[in-house]
């Protein structure tokens, strides 16, 4: 039952929200948020078309006028060189097209836009921001609600859950902007409002149909908010068995998890060689033609790339051997043959901004080709890909032996390898070590089988291969040190990196070592209160551990696929490094488990506290001294924090974009 308390807290809490939210949403210029051209091209096109846009949809137009605004607004000006666009000619909105999305958000957007008929380009921008931010106070009660649903009455959960996302000011970015993640966030807390509910009071057709509900809007909102889907099956568990029985739900989720994983896999493909091909065959083959070892690498000339600008092969070196080689000259060579002769292009030497590759002739039996390359002095990422066959080529193209050594080796001459995997070896009379991992294939790398495969590139972002994935989960020396590298950024425009995530905090350094140390303090936090919670917190005052554990599941999940984003760019010149807003459906569990750790800190502290008086007065320490309050200068300390990076990431972004006086 809502007590007058609990009300006047939301609104209070509501109100922060919708200032928060209004100083983001006007303070960013236009156009300053991830892919936002293209996200308001699709709601100016729902707005001013009579059917759903579609991605044959175009508006010279708006194309012009929207460009004419990104200049004006000084968009272009960071950028060196800086693009030359010709407004006279037919031109297009730079950027990643968003008219395949699913419509839902934009239908919701193009209202205002309607209502503001021959209004300027930029109003019609702010009032598309302006639906975002409704979202953004809807997602902020729905915390509300979810914290109300978990915990107590008087517990601190019900206000620290939804404040510390009113002010977190990463998301508060997002969510002023035009984007669909803003409604892929509200959807996604809406279903996870209505699991609580489930899994808490039991079986109820209502909250039933809530759960279903939400699970069909995440698919007209955004994949990202597909982990619903996952979860759908958990929380029908969890509702069915409870209690003592809770341990069976579980068992059979994840026992069905592995099943399902097992069957999807082979050990078929060459390890640590990552997989775009669509080619029906592995690309691992035992063949009596193999010069090293049994086993060579097989790839068909005629089969499908996906995604198309990918190559069908490569393989990532980890970026302290980039960073060694820069300027120096490394030597590649080969054994390589084909069922049709031809002449074919060699695999080719990779760093961003730069490739190296030759044509041989591909005969029936195994010849061998070398060359040396000389790498430029600012390579940091180097790896070595497979071609793109021609349309017109033919039959299959078969690898062994592959060696690439730092230094310069006689390209006429043939290495000789020291081992079966050919790992070392000497080559004109010098030794050499390998760079690459499994370079004659006789090691076998797990795969996707076909079916599952093929379709994840219809439903993943960038039609990623889920056997690509894979290969670079098991891959932690040549993509660890790029996976961490995603980490770093994932972790910074999830507290308060802005714009494209080119915005960071002033002093950003200094600035960001803090956040690392607050959400560290939490993190302990968590692994306090997981071990100790029974000791330190009565029964009555403790969160539901099968709830805990859902949001948990559902945040890692997330934050493993949005890491994952990045696998399908190690073969690319242009290396994407994600960004927390594909996480953010999860906001909610995220921000939960930072204010559960904080709690357990200060309960911690409490707890010493009380003991030290007791010890101090020769009272005497009873074995169970339970403490569950926090005192008013911890409260002020917190909300302190948020406030302060609140404040000083509204003046970073002022600092940026030259607003300060």
């Amino acid at each position: 039952m809502l007590r007058m308390k609990d009300i006047r807290s939301l609104l209070l809490v509501l109100f922060l929200a919708l200032i928060n939210g209004l100083v983001f949403t006007f303070l960013v210029p236009p156009w300053q948020h991830y892919d936002e051209p293209n996200h308001f091209e699709y709601v100016w096109l729902a707005a001013n078309l009579d059917h759903l846009p579609s991605s044959k949809d175009y508006d010279p137009k708006l194309s012009r006028q929207v460009i004419k605004s990104m200049i004006g607004s000084g968009f272009f000006d960071p950028m060196s060189p800086k693009p030359i666009i010709d407004l006279t000619e037919k031109v297009k909105i730079p950027g990643y097209n968003q008219l395949k999305e699913p419509p839902l958000y934009y239908m919701f957007a193009s209202l205002p836009v309607r209502l503001l008929g021959s209004r300027g380009i930029n109003a019609k921008l702010y009032s598309a921001r302006l639906v975002s931010l409704l979202f953004y106070l809807l997602t902020v009660l729905i915390a509300w609600g979810i914290a109300r649903e978990i915990s107590p009455s008087n517990h601190p959960i019900r206000w620290m859950l939804p404040l510390t996302i009113a002010l977190l000011p990463g998301f508060a970015d997002l969510m002023t902007s035009v984007n669909n993640d803003v409604l892929a966030v509200t959807v996604f807390s809406l279903f996870l409002w209505g699991s609580v509910r489930l899994i808490k009071n039991g079986f109820s057709l209502t909250d039933l149909m809530w759960v279903i509900g939400t699970a069909i809007l995440a698919f007209f909102s955004k994949n990202t908010a597909l982990v619903a889907w996952l979860l759908f099956p958990l929380v029908l568990l969890l509702t069915v068995f409870r209690d003592r029985l809770r341990w069976l739900a579980w068992s059979l989720f994840f026992g069905s998890l592995v099943v399902g994983l097992a069957l999807c896999i082979s050990l078929e493909d060459a390890a640590f060689w990552y997989r775009a091909t669509s080619q029906i065959e592995s690309t691992r083959l035992a063949d009596d033609k193999a010069v090293l070892g049994d086993y060579v690498l097989q790839l068909d000339s005629q089969a499908e790339v996906t995604p198309s600008w990918s190559p069908p092969l490569f393989q990532p070196l980890p970026i302290i051997i980039g960073q060694r080689l820069r300027g120096q000259t490394i030597t590649l060579g080969a054994w390589v043959w084909t069922t049709s002769p031809s002449e074919i292009p060699t695999p080719s030497i990779n760093t961003s901004g730069f490739s190296k590759y030759q044509f041989v002739q591909g005969n029936r039996s195994p010849s061998f080709f070398a060359m040396q390359v000389r790498l430029p002095e600012d390579a940091t990422r180097i790896w070595l890909s497979f071609p793109n066959f021609s349309e017109d080529a033919e039959g299959w193209i078969f690898y062994d032996g592959l060696v690439l050594a730092e230094g310069k080796y006689p390209v006429d001459q043939i290495p000789s390898f020291s081992t079966p995997e050919g790992s070392k070896g000497e080559w004109g009379g010098q030794s050499f070590d390998n760079l690459l991992q499994n370079p004659s294939f006789e090691l076998a790398g797990p795969r996707i089988i076909r079916l599952v495969d093929d379709f994840s590139t219809r439903i993943l972002p960038d039609h990623s291969r889920l056997s690509l994935i894979l290969t670079s989960i098991i891959d932690w020396k040549g993509a660890g040190s790029l996976y961490l590298i995603s980490t770093r950024h994932v972790f910074q425009t999830f507290w308060a990196r802005f714009g494209w995530g080119h915005v960071p905090l002033i002093g950003e350094d200094f600035s960001y070592r803090l956040i690392v140390g607050f959400t560290l303090v939490a993190l302990i936090g968590c692994l306090v209160g997981l071990i100790w919670r029974k000791k330190w917190i009565p029964s009555s005052e403790r969160i539901d551990g099968t709830i805990i554990g859902l949001m948990g599941f559902g945040l890692l999940t997330s934050l493993g696929i949005t890491l994952l984003r990045q696998a399908n760019s190690f073969g690319l010149q242009y290396l994407y490094v994600p960004v927390a807003r594909h996480s953010y459906p999860l906001i909610i569990p995220a921000v939960l488990f930072l204010c559960l750790g904080w709690l357990v800190v200060f309960y911690s502290l409490n707890y010493l506290s009380q003991r030290w008086k007791r010890r101090e007065k020769d009272d005497e320490i009873p074995s169970t001294l339970i403490i569950n309050y926090i005192s008013k200068y911890q409260q002020i300390f917190y909300c302190f924090v948020l406030i302060v990076l609140d404040l000083v990431s509204i003046a970073s972004i002022a600092h940026y974009y030259d607003m300060l006086v």
